[in-house]
């Protein structure tokens, strides 16, 4: 997917949903067919991979605006 996609950042896979725990993002029985699913958020993480802001949607439809995003990286990435 990367390489397909030309992106300069890495993927993650989380198909045994480790990652969805370790974040406590596990949306349970979140799909219609009853099967545990990720809720939706945003999060910006250091390159150490520290978790500097999060976001955690009420459901998909609600995600943080493009100037929130860059609004947070402004003000934490910023000398």
């Amino acid at each position: 997917m990367r390489q397909a996609s030309g992106a300069k950042f890495p993927f993650v896979s989380d198909a045994d949903g480790k990652l969805m725990d370790l974040l406590d993002v596990r949306h349970g029985k979140g799909r219609v067919d009853g099967v545990d699913i990720a809720q939706s958020a945003s999060f910006l993480l250091s390159a150490e991979g520290e978790i500097l802001w999060y976001k955690l949607a009420k459901n998909y439809r609600h995600r943080p605006l493009p100037e929130e995003i860059l609004q947070v990286i402004d003000q934490r990435l910023s000398p």
